[in-house]
């Protein structure tokens, strides 16, 4: 054994005895120390503490069949994985076994990170600035600096501290003309809105919706840029429209995502529940519950897709499903401050499944991309240059 493998070795048993409430304070001291000796050590002892650690970065570990992955380890960590819970350690015959499984892990992904991010790399999250609301009267305010409750155009328009916006109708309203509000999520944020009929609208980062205070009695629209995830309250009397760069989606009652980013050659609409119609360049195609409508450069047709992580964004997940590398790299880089070069333009246009969490490290995100396509990421700086993996 190598003395940096004995080193890490000894961690990880500090670390064993630390979830098993058996470290003593001499113990104590040297974890700690070794845990402030480096950022990539700090790093690591998060992912412990956090309790998902073992059971994660192990399936990972697995997944790739770094040295064996300890099979004699395998089957007790699948059971704990199955049913979701912590691995809890029971007895010193254990200790040893999981010890030697961490210096693994620890040996693997140390040295994935000294690739990925060779001392060099300053890629962080984009520190998410609070949403601007541009009122009627042409003024803007940022919504952490509003009241938590506030009058607009006669209507009560209440803040909370979830991100969230909510419009009440009165129980009566003197008719007018329409006043218009607009909010505007800017990168690194997301934001949940309450129109003033019920419908719920939950924006993605750099996204901005442009909305009535208060609908007509005729129709309800609302005009979007950048991507969000719709709950329409039903209203037979007046159709529900939301209006993007080239199409229009009408909808009576249900729940859709619609993708509409300025710099992208594609727009998405993607129906989960209900039944909507989409009119693009003189097209109009109806969709039914787990089909997508994809608009590019005028041509508008539809496929069947899973729609299970299709708006999985709203809880902190990136989504890949039926999405190039393109479209992907560029939705991280609404929450990752980086610049990307692709060695080869086919790069691009490879599509990827699934989902991942955009609330782990940029390096983290990036490894599993890496496992489920033939390509590979060199980081310098802020810089992430693309090329396949052979």
């Amino acid at each position: 054994m190598t003395k940096r493998e004995e080193s890490l070795h000894r961690i990880a048993e500090l670390l064993i005895k630390l979830r098993l409430g058996m470290l003593t304070g001499e113990e104590r001291d040297e974890l700690t120390k070794w845990r402030e000796a480096s950022p990539a050590n700090g790093k690591l002892y998060e992912r412990w503490e956090r309790g998902e650690f073992l059971e994660r970065e192990y399936r990972l570990f697995r997944e790739v069949n770094y040295r064996g992955a300890l099979l004699q380890m395998e089957s007790q960590v699948a059971r704990q994985e199955r049913k979701k819970k912590v691995l809890r350690l029971r007895s010193w015959g254990i200790v040893a076994a999981v010890a030697s499984l961490l210096v693994g892990i620890f040996v693997y992904f140390q040295g994935q990170e000294d690739r990925l991010a060779p001392g060099k790399s300053v890629i962080a999250k984009i520190n998410g600035q609070f949403p601007v609301l541009e009122l009627e009267d042409g003024s803007s305010v940022v919504l952490d600096s509003v009241p938590m409750s506030f009058l607009e155009a006669g209507v009560a328009v209440k803040k909370s501290e979830q991100l969230s916006l909510s419009y009440a109708l009165p129980d009566t309203l003197i008719a007018r003309e329409p006043v218009y509000n607009v909010l505007c999520v800017p990168r690194g944020a997301e934001y949940d809105l309450t129109l003033s009929d019920g419908s719920r609208v939950w924006l993605n980062a750099e996204s901005r919706l442009r909305y009535p205070v208060v609908f007509s009695d005729s129709c309800r629209e609302v005009e979007l840029e950048g991507e969000g995830y719709f709950e329409v309250a039903k209203d037979s009397r007046r159709p529900f429209r939301v209006m993007t760069r080239g199409q229009v989606v009408e909808v009576l009652g249900t729940k859709f995502n619609v993708e509409a980013y300025p710099a992208s050659d594609f727009t998405y609409t993607t129906l989960l529940q209900g039944k909507v119609a989409v009119e693009a360049s003189g097209k109009r195609e109806v969709l039914l519950p787990r089909m997508q409508a994809m608009l590019r450069k005028g041509d508008l047709h539809t496929r069947l897709v899973d729609t299970t992580n299709m708006a999985a964004w709203r809880y902190g997940m990136f989504v890949l499903e039926e999405h190039t590398l393109e479209e992907i790299m560029d939705q991280m880089s609404r929450w990752y401050d980086f610049t990307v070069f692709y060695q080869n333009p086919e790069l691009k246009e490879i599509v990827f499944k699934g989902k991942v969490n955009r609330y782990d490290s940029f390096e983290f995100v990036l490894r599993l991309l890496e496992k489920t396509g033939d390509i590979r990421f060199d980081i310098q700086g802020k810089t992430v240059q693309v090329r396949r993996s052979n």
